[in-house]
């Protein structure tokens, strides 16, 4: 329901902004909107061809029914050497000047993203297109294409496939993907030690369709993707860069110390790493405070107990600690991926330290030992705290 109201939401700013156009003369860079077409969306392939680039872009037009005015998309496609030469072919297809300002999504390709002077045309065309601006979400995918993420996707509750991915970035409270712009993305590549990352999108069946589904994490040195997350994962990357902001944990069965078949819904959480520099080395320490609510519980059996709700806490923070060093040990030992800013963080509190290791940060990088603090609190249930029951 609250995804829905969002892309409603998203859908009337949209409206908004068009019509403002139309009126507003003194705009940063006005054009009549009749001679123009509005691109919402764009995906970027490697042409293997001729080695070149494949510009899809889904652009946007007003229709009129009646008293009210409702926008449908198109999907048009240009080619060329580079990324300008596509956008000449493009624009010649479509018969009028881009409008840029309003786009939203940029989709590319892991073929594209490998293509390293190519792509970093893109990037370098990004930062200086006076339209486009740099708060565009950047994604990826390791479908075929990127294009046939515009081509296929039907995501029923919106016609512009680009302006339902930007209502999902918008609303904040995903726990399965990053959302990450251009801006963020282009400093994390230029960074000597951070790791650039990118959420994923891929296609996925269902009775109504192709939906769009944004989910997991492709992480990056330079142009090489080192590594990929998938949403659970990718769940607990967000936990450690302070960004999730809600979630739902479901502790796995267990004997040891556990209540079974109670799912949490994390409310509240706050994320602190630091590094300790101390008489046996360097040490991230990494802070944790999470408050969460019992959101549903299997079976009739009664959780609010002190002695229960204690067994609940030890256990859900026992699972959710073993995530975590689960995930480090993927980052620093098998993809050496700094994408947490390890790095950046003890250059900021140990100046003089990092001097002395920064030339050689990947190896120190990968041994450094983590010491990981969480504490969770549950405050009753989101209803009552009785227990429910079939029967009398």
């Amino acid at each position: 329901m609250e995804q829905s109201m969002t892309l409603k939401k998203n859908k009337f700013i949209l409206v908004a902004l068009l019509i403002m156009s139309t009126f507003i003369t003194g705009c940063w860079d006005y054009k009549e909107l009749d001679d123009q077409i509005i691109i919402f969306g764009t995906a970027i392939d490697y042409n293997q061809e001729n080695k070149g680039i494949i510009l899809t872009a889904e652009i946007t037009l007003p229709t009129s029914s009646g008293k009210e005015s409702n926008f449908s998309s198109k999907i048009y496609q240009g080619k060329g050497q580079n990324l300008m030469d596509a956008i000449v072919d493009l624009q010649s297809k479509a018969g009028r000047r881009l409008l840029w300002s309003h786009s939203k999504v940029l989709i590319l390709s892991e073929d594209i993203i490998g293509q390293e002077k190519l792509f970093v045309g893109i990037m370098d065309w990004i930062k200086r297109a006076h339209e486009i601006r740099d708060t565009v979400w950047l994604l990826t995918t390791h479908e075929k294409t990127a294009a046939e993420i515009l081509q296929k996707s039907n995501p029923q509750t919106q016609k512009i496939i680009s302006a339902y991915l930007d209502g999902l970035f918008l609303a904040g409270k995903s726990e399965t993907f990053l959302d990450v712009h251009y801006s963020k993305f282009i400093k994390d590549l230029q960074s000597a030690t951070v790791c650039a990352a990118l959420p994923t999108i891929r296609l996925e069946d269902s009775p109504n369709g192709i939906l769009p589904l944004l989910d997991g994490t492709a992480l990056y040195y330079r142009t090489k993707e080192v590594g990929w997350l998938d949403g659970k994962r990718t769940r607990v990357l967000l936990l450690l860069m302070n960004q999730l902001k809600q979630a739902v944990f479901v502790p796995e069965p267990s004997d040891n110390h556990k209540v079974n078949g109670v799912s949490l819904k994390m409310d509240y959480c706050q994320t602190d790493i630091k590094p300790i520099l101390g008489p046996k080395g360097l040490v991230m320490e990494i802070d944790i405070k999470m408050e969460a609510q019992i959101g549903e519980i299997d079976g009739e059996q009664d959780v609010f107990t002190p002695d229960k709700i204690k067994k609940l806490i030890k256990g859900a923070q026992s699972e959710i600690t073993a995530q975590i060093n689960e995930l480090l040990q993927l980052l620093q030992k098998d993809y050496q991926c700094d994408v947490l800013g390890f790095g950046n963080k003890v250059e900021a509190k140990h100046p003089k330290f990092w001097k002395k290791i920064k030339n050689r940060w990947p190896n120190e990088y990968a041994q450094i030992p983590t010491a990981i603090h969480l504490k969770l609190s549950i405050f009753g249930s989101q209803e009552s705290k009785e227990v429910t029951k079939v029967g009398p």
